[in-house]
This record gives structure tokens, C-alpha cells and sequence, in this order.
């Protein structure tokens, strides 16, 4: 309930580049949080500043819970959330 916008973008392609974008336009008016995945996954604090995630494993839900908790204890009224956790499988129907 603290955090009052909460963004998810995903696709096949720009993610990052959006969730950038959109984190740092909402940071000008509101304490926002972005969170990136893929080959470098950072947070984005609201004053700007980033910190790699360090992974162990594949990026999975855990990793978006513990980024919601850290943005509410920033005290963040936004958090812009860029995902990759969705699998596609392609089925040939010929």
C-alpha cells in the first residue's frame, strides 16, 4: 500500500532501455525504484544512484519480492520493474 505506482515492463526487446527511461522520469516528481535484469541486473535508487545484483542462479520471483521490500524501506512511491521471468514456448502446429 506504501508504494503508490508500480510499472512492469516486458517484452522481447528495450526493456532495459525503457525501464531506464520511464524510472528516470518518474524520479524527477516521486521517490522511484527501477530494477533491470539481463546480463548486468541493478537497482536504481531514487537519488540515481545503481548497484549490480549479484545473482546465483537464473533471475526468478524472489529476486522482484526483495527489491519490492528494499524500495518500501527507501521509502519509494514508485518502483519500475523491467522482467525477463516469463518463459515462451513455441509450438509448430504443421
Amino acid at each position: 500500500n506504501s508504494i503508490k505506482i508500480s510499472i512492469h515492463v516486458n517484452g522481447i526487446r528495450g526493456k532495459t532501455t525503457v525501464t531506464r527511461l520511464i524510472g528516470s522520469i518518474l524520479r524527477h516528481k516521486y521517490r522511484t525504484v527501477t530494477k533491470t535484469t539481463g546480463s548486468e541486473p541493478k537497482i536504481i535508487f531514487p537519488d540515481g544512484r545503481e548497484q549490480l545484483i549479484h545473482r546465483d542462479g537464473f533471475a526468478n520471483i524472489k529476486e522482484q519480492i526483495n527489491v519490492l521490500k528494499l524500495a518500501q524501506k527507501e521509502g519509494a512511491d514508485c518502483i519500475v520493474f523491467e522482467c525477463m521471468a516469463i518463459e515462451c514456448h513455441c509450438i509448430n502446429l504443421n
